[in-house]
């Protein structure tokens, strides 16, 4: 096993016992079944720009180990329990709430900051990205499909500053 094998394996099991652990919180919190929890299936297989996807039905979260490795100490503490309060969110309404108020009441509850997108830095993903700006000059980078959504007229707003996004350039 090669140095970056290793280092990828460790971070896999860094970032499950995260997961758990919030996991536990957030159900001893709600009152929710710990089987939850121990029946949880967490994959690594994102590879696009999606730092996270959360699937309640499977009790399932999905991860992006690159993104991961390139920003571990943001991923594991705002990527990560982002992804466990939908699953937690999603249980208690009973249904999908997205990033609703419902998830983001939850978010509070557990002392964490309501964020719907992560800031990472796309560019060693070997796919093209697309530069936007918004007043307070924070950085937004997209991927392609979600560049075809925001030109379709998809607006997006900056977490930050709340003005929305203006198309600045293609990203090589």
């Amino acid at each position: 096993m090669n140095e970056t094998q290793n280092k990828n394996n460790l971070l896999q099991l860094k970032i499950i016992e995260e997961t758990h652990r919030w996991y536990e919180e957030a159900c001893t919190i709600y009152n929710l079944n710990m089987n939850l929890v121990s029946d949880l299936k967490i994959d690594f297989n994102l590879k696009n720009s999606t730092a996270g996807i959360a699937y309640s039905i499977q009790n399932k979260i999905e991860y992006n180990l690159i993104l991961a490795s390139q920003n571990e100490d943001a991923f594991i503490k705002r990527t990560i329990p982002h992804e466990v309060m939908h699953l937690v969110a999603n249980k208690i309404y009973k249904r999908n709430v997205g990033h609703k108020k419902e998830w983001a009441q939850v978010m509070t509850r557990l002392g964490l900051t309501p964020s719907r997108c992560h800031t990472y830095e796309l560019k060693n993903l070997s796919r093209k990205f697309y530069k936007y700006n918004c007043g307070c000059n924070a950085p937004h980078e997209v991927g392609i499909n979600l560049h075809k959504k925001m030109q379709a007229g998809d607006m997006r707003k900056c977490s930050i500053c709340k003005e929305y996004l203006n198309f600045d350039s293609a990203i090589d």
